[in-house]
């Protein structure tokens, strides 16, 4: 990657203050999540229950919104494997996490930032780029093949999963920092409602 930036997917720089119902963000450290994976998925379950309250406790008759039970688990499952890549693939001599969250009408926009090494940010570019223009289900039996035969991880079946259990949409930010670090923001678009309701 020659360029300071690259943007992969689908990728917002901002949104209009009006589409937000609700905002959050916080910083972490990738090493404190690695070191206790717990921490992981208590992150990820505190969000989900803040963001489910947006959602009916029941179903609304005529409407396709997730209820709350639905919305707590689908924020849950995707926030989690968000933070676990950032703590398994962040540089160690930048260790910061950033996420920001934005609730809006039927739709969810998660961003997550880490850094990485040049070569991990070559790598993972390669990916990102296979993931957003390639089939996710047929990728999904590629990857599962390749790592049987390989022994291979981040290969990104953690990002076709959500994509083909969970309708999320990607999109990729990678900045040059310095010579050999890339600041990576994934972000997440999510769908709020059950098809075919």
């Amino acid at each position: 990657m020659g360029e300071n930036r690259k943007i992969i997917g689908k990728y917002l720089d901002g949104l209009e203050k009006e589409q937000i119902l609700s905002y959050s963000s916080l910083e972490l450290d990738s090493r404190d999540l690695s070191r206790h994976w717990r921490r992981c998925s208590i992150t990820s379950d505190f969000y989900a229950k803040y963001f489910s309250f947006f959602y009916p406790e029941k179903k609304d008759t005529g409407r396709n919104d997730m209820n709350r039970e639905e919305a707590e688990y689908t924020i849950s499952f995707i926030l989690n494997e968000l933070f676990e890549n950032v703590a398994k693939y962040s540089a160690e001599e930048e260790t910061l996490v950033e996420l920001e969250i934005w609730h809006l009408d039927k739709k969810m926009i998660i961003n997550i930032s880490n850094y990485l090494l040049k070569d991990n940010a070559v790598k993972f570019a390669k990916i990102a780029q296979e993931l957003t223009t390639g089939n996710p289900e047929e990728l999904y039996i590629q990857k599962l093949e390749e790592n049987v035969e390989t022994g291979n991880s981040g290969s990104g079946l953690g990002y076709l999963t959500l994509m083909n259990d969970y309708g999320a949409v990607f999109g990729y930010n990678f900045i040059k920092e310095k010579e050999d670090l890339y600041k990576v923001t994934v972000q997440t678009h999510i769908d709020m409602t059950v098809e075919g309701e």
